[in-house]
């Protein structure tokens, strides 16, 4: 077992988010679920940016606001194929969290 004294700092997280077979709705709830997430944040951070600064283009959120919008597409025409083909889905995601050094 790996115990951190109290002036060690763990540097790395890593989490099973996601990891089993799925039908296709399932997969469809669980993944747009995660994008429209990420999309209501990205949105959330650019209002409180332009709260401030009417003027501020936030190209960074509005960039990754339109790629995410971009796969969710791509999942829907996926989600689409797999429920005409009556196939299962095995999903498997991992996140890695890393401590940025100042």
């Amino acid at each position: 077992m790996n115990t951190l004294t109290a002036t060690q700092t763990k540097k790395e997280q890593k989490i099973n988010l996601i990891d089993g077979i799925f039908t296709a709705s399932e997969t469809a709830d669980i993944l747009r679920g995660m994008i429209d997430k990420k999309i209501n944040f990205h949105k959330i951070h650019r209002l409180c940016i332009t709260e401030g600064d009417q003027d501020e283009a936030c190209s960074y959120d509005s960039g990754r606001i339109a790629e995410l919008m971009q796969e969710k597409e791509k999942l829907n025409a996926f989600i689409k194929q797999v429920r005409e083909q009556g196939g299962a889905l095995k999903i498997k995601g991992n996140i890695e969290i890393t401590l940025l050094e100042k």
